[in-house]
């Protein structure tokens, strides 16, 4: 396993999925990473000050900048993407 400064999730272009917390958006490369992948040539470590808005992968929720104290803890990432073909894999029932 990579150390966990050099996986992507701890990159500024990698976007989490809100459906899925193991894989996530490289905004750079325009592919879907693993958590765990290694950033490669095109990582840059995430910088909380640069966002306004996080997502707290513990929570399960975005936070606004001035809560980020309250979850210094968990998970934080940049805002999550949305995948929109995420509701070809609901069942209608």
């Amino acid at each position: 396993m990579l150390p966990y400064k050099e996986a992507c999730r701890t990159c500024v272009f990698w976007r989490p999925s809100i459906s899925y917390n193991s894989i996530g958006l490289c905004i750079k490369r325009e592919v879907i990473r693993l958590i765990t992948d290694w950033g490669g040539d095109c990582y840059s470590r995430l910088n909380l000050s640069k966002f306004s808005m996080m997502w707290c992968a513990t929570c399960n929720r975005v936070v606004h900048e001035a809560e980020y104290e309250d979850h210094i803890f968990h998970e934080l990432y940049p805002p999550p993407y949305v995948d929109l073909s995420i509701v070809e894999e609901i069942y209608g029932g």
